[in-house]
């Protein structure tokens, strides 16, 4: 397993092991941000969930929660969301949040489509 990776399952965990669930996570966060989406009238009839948002710019990693939400089927698979900055060497740069279902020994992560971002959850 590389360096990368070990760092990312143990900040997943970690997080996990905090809100005291390790099978579900942070399912508490989820109902919150439900509540709050419908009362502005923005609720979804699609399966949510609130995973770690895991980054790594090169410097160390770091650690957020995000809402997801898509297909059940495809929520369920999903672990994480990895974050990506990129800077295009131009004027422009982007930040990427893509709903991975693992973190890859290789480096590859493994990215689960139809699952959209509806919420950052900050403390």
């Amino acid at each position: 397993m590389n360096p990368r990776s070990i760092r990312m399952t143990g900040l997943i965990f970690s997080a996990m092991l905090m809100m005291g669930n390790t099978t579900s996570p942070l399912p508490n966060l989820d109902a919150i941000v439900n509540l709050g989406l419908k009362q502005n009238g923005l609720s979804t009839q699609q399966m949510t969930a609130v995973v770690p948002i895991v980054g790594y710019d090169g410097n160390g990693a770091s650690l957020r929660m995000a809402q997801i939400s898509g297909p059940e089927n495809a929520v369920l698979r999903v672990k994480a969301v990895l974050e990506i900055d990129h800077d295009t060497n131009g004027p422009w740069q982007y930040t990427a949040l893509i709903p991975v279902s693992s973190l890859a020994n290789n480096g590859r992560d493994h990215r689960v489509d139809g699952v959209g971002i509806t919420a950052l959850v900050t403390k």
